[in-house]
């Protein structure tokens, strides 16, 4: 059981609450982009410990080990935090709302709805420059050789991740392990990325903080990708079938599998090859296809992830519902 809100029952209504909230900033036209979504401090604390101490010219092992200090660094400050919180919200008047704010701000599903509902405009101008601006955005990456398609194809891509990194992982852990294992996961998060700018030896600074982040993700990936594929039965033109055939077939096409597991079931649902030449996570013309329909994505798709990551939001927010009235 949660180690906060959950010692007086509280804490999964909590985090129902506060999804359902969520849900709705992210269903306003222009909310989900003023209220913030990440935890800052972590954020600005890892990217300034990673410029300090991963220097080029550094042996790999060097690089490895100093990734490895500044996620214990990063971790115990993640411990302490929440740990602070817990009590400040046990002992100011109504403190819960100091979680509820801690939540709301590691919860970002509205953002997944915020970029989808901009990615749908742009297709729809065919606006190819503002397209690559938000693809760039969305993934840190050059965008500059994509066209019309490809940048469909990575708004939808980005859908289904953004849904697993940005609702599932967070919601999972808080479930299990509360405020302590929900900052304990972002701070992880944090560090897994910080180096992505590098060259190959540089991305060794984070190579530990990559695998625990992998770890960290497996079993919402899965959860994910399920509800995902469970959202097609609603979902107009969807298939059902195909999101779960092509989530177990190629989720491992993907360099990040668990990105792959959820590429895999929008792909399916939609009828969509997604991957393929930039992606994600690649990088060269020869990234691995997701999926075996159609490349040609367009702004008709993305409204349908729109309406995917809609469903597999509020399927979420009824299993947390389920287990609220389980733990009564």
């Amino acid at each position: 059981m949660p180690l906060a809100a959950a010692n007086h029952g509280t804490a999964l209504v909590l985090l129902m609450a506060v999804m359902a909230l969520d849900i709705v900033i992210g269903l306003v036209p222009g909310f989900a982009n003023i209220v913030p979504t990440r935890a800052t401090v972590f954020e600005a604390l890892a990217a300034a410990l990673e410029s300090r101490l991963n220097r080029a010219g550094r042996a790999r092992r060097d690089l490895v080990l100093r990734g490895v200090a500044v996620l214990m660094v990063l971790i115990v400050l993640a411990l302490v935090v929440s740990l602070g919180l817990i009590y400040l919200s046990r002992v100011v008047p109504y403190g819960w709302g100091i979680e509820a704010l801690v939540l709301l701000l590691c919860i970002s599903g509205r953002r997944v709805f915020f970029n989808l509902r901009r990615g749908s405009r742009i297709a729809a101008s065919e606006d190819i420059e503002e397209g690559r601006r938000l693809v760039s955005i969305l993934t840190g990456r050059d965008a500059s050789k994509l066209d019309n398609f490809g940048l469909a194809r990575v708004i939808v891509e980005m859908g289904g991740v953004g849904f697993l990194h940005g609702v599932m992982v967070p919601v999972f852990w808080y479930t299990l392990l509360g405020l302590p294992g929900l900052l304990v996961v972002r701070a992880v998060g944090h560090c897994a990325v910080v180096a992505a700018h590098r060259d190959r030896d540089g991305r060794m600074f984070s190579a530990v903080a990559a695998a625990l982040d992998h770890w960290i993700s497996v079993v919402p990936s899965y959860i994910a990708a399920y509800l995902i594929a469970f959202s097609a039965l609603v979902t107009p033109r969807a298939r059902f079938a195909a999101a779960l055939r092509v989530m177990s077939i190629d989720a491992g096409r993907d360099a990040v599998i668990n990105d792959g597991r959820v590429k895999g079931a929008v792909a399916g649902a939609l009828g969509l090859a997604l991957g393929g030449p930039f992606g994600t996570k690649g990088g060269g013309p020869n990234d691995s296809w997701i999926g075996n329909g159609r490349a040609r994505v367009g702004q008709s798709d993305i409204r349908q992830t729109f309406f995917l990551s809609l469903v597999a939001g509020l399927l979420t927010v009824a299993i947390v519902a389920v287990l609220t009235l389980v733990r009564a």
